[in-house]
């Protein structure tokens, strides 16, 4: 599962790319979604629009960072959030975002 942020019209308009998504409406406008891709290539077209954000893989620990987490601060995001800190808490809105 990729975590993303993107803007709502390009997510509809290329979520046919997606084998399946969840997405919740984020007050900017944007979407946080959660995608399985059938391929790489299939992302890799979805992720050209430089408005797609990237979230670190879910199971890396990683944590998301300043740009993230302003941009998730509605669903009570920190910068030192894992991706999986941030799937439960999406999860909380709707549950297709929670691993």
């Amino acid at each position: 599962m990729i975590f993303h942020i993107a803007p709502k019209g390009h997510y509809e308009a290329c979520n046919y790319l997606m084998s399946s998504s969840s997405f919740i409406d984020l007050a900017d406008g944007s979407v946080l979604v959660a995608a399985e891709f059938p391929s790489e290539k299939h992302f890799t077209k979805y992720s050209r629009n430089p408005n797609v954000v990237q979230l670190p893989h879910p199971m890396s620990g990683q944590t998301v960072g300043t740009v993230v987490a302003t941009r998730l601060k509605e669903l009570g995001v920190a910068e030192t959030d894992s991706v999986f800190a941030v799937s439960q808490k999406a999860g909380l809105r709707h549950k297709g975002m929670k691993l």
